[in-house]
């Protein structure tokens, strides 16, 4: 697994933990938006590895 996804991985579940937590609104939809970001950013990666193979 490149460090990369690693990377996006522990963001996603940071993110995810948050969201579980007791945070105000706002603070709740902007760890949202960061969970759709990493999961697009490792289907992009994902799909590039997958054309590279």
């Amino acid at each position: 697994m490149s460090d990369l996804l690693q990377i996006d991985i522990k963001q996603v579940r940071t993110a995810q933990n948050a969201s579980q937590s007791d945070l105000p609104l706002v603070q709740a939809q902007s760890f949202g938006l960061a969970v759709t970001w990493a999961a697009d950013e490792i289907e992009r990666q994902c799909t590039a590895i997958d054309e590279a193979i």
